[in-house]
């Protein structure tokens, strides 16, 4: 016991040693791509080492992306996937609503060389204002809270922000349609889903991060069903799911 005390103290006081000579950036490849991403803290840079073991996300969009497509990134955070996908894709539109982490997205993306626009808006099914929410922590660093719209025990309201569907957007901001879309917004899948009916026609790949405490699985699948994707689950871990949809006749 006191080897592996020894060894983990060791362990952490090298990510310590690696995070203090980073400069502050980090440089990692997924899926043969490589990308820089700015890490403003220690707890940034621990979570950039490994992204929360979601690299197959990632390598998962790439197998799917064609260099003329235009990714949607819905729920985007700092850009992480934006700013790979982006190095094989066409065009990029990242949907974060929380302004310091939709900043830190552009940097981000434009560190990478990644053509595309960052819209801070929380997609649903409706248009208006929504509270955002972060856990209920002592300090907040960006990219490290769970961001989303659904309040809990241990969440806190920090701001108020604007909410509108997917296809409102694409009309008010003349956007591209997308051809591969990712969906992470912490419970609100089914209100993004259902409110970007244009998105779900024209795209070809869906990867949606689910979680079933606070949405309908079922009426998700049924809903992408109904819109011509064949689904497989990726992953399930505790309280996520991953689901692939993919267009056949795309």
């Amino acid at each position: 016991m006191k080897v592996d005390a020894i060894r983990e103290h060791l362990e952490w006081r090298f990510l310590q040693f690696k995070y203090y000579t980073s400069g502050k950036l980090l440089t990692r490849t997924v899926g043969g791509e490589s990308v820089t991403l700015g890490v403003g803290s220690f707890r940034e840079f621990l979570r950039a080492i490994d992204y929360q073991n979601e690299d197959f996300v990632i390598e998962t969009l790439l197998s799917k992306i064609e260099p003329n497509d235009v990714f949607w990134d819905i729920g985007a955070n700092i850009g992480t996937h934006s700013c790979y996908i982006g190095q094989r894709g066409n065009q990029i539109v990242a949907i974060e609503p929380h302004p310091e982490t939709a900043s830190r997205a552009r940097e981000n993306m434009e560190r990478n060389g990644v053509d595309g626009v960052v819209l801070e808006y929380a997609l649903s099914d409706v248009e208006g204002t929504t509270s955002l929410c972060i856990p209920d922590k002592d300090t907040y660093e960006i990219g490290t809270g769970t961001f989303t719209t659904k309040s809990g025990d241990k969440m806190k309201e920090i701001e108020k922000v604007t909410a509108t569907t997917g296809d409102n957007l694409i009309e008010e901001h003349e956007l591209p349609l997308p051809d591969i879309i990712k969906i992470d917004v912490e419970g609100v899948e089914l209100d993004v889903i259902r409110g970007f009916k244009t998105g779900l026609e024209n795209s070809h790949s869906i990867l949606v991060e689910i979680h079933p405490q606070h949405t309908d699985i079922e009426n998700i699948r049924s809903l992408l069903i109904s819109a011509g994707y064949e689904l497989r689950t990726l992953r399930q871990r505790n309280n996520e799911i991953h689901i692939l949809g993919s267009k056949l006749n795309k």
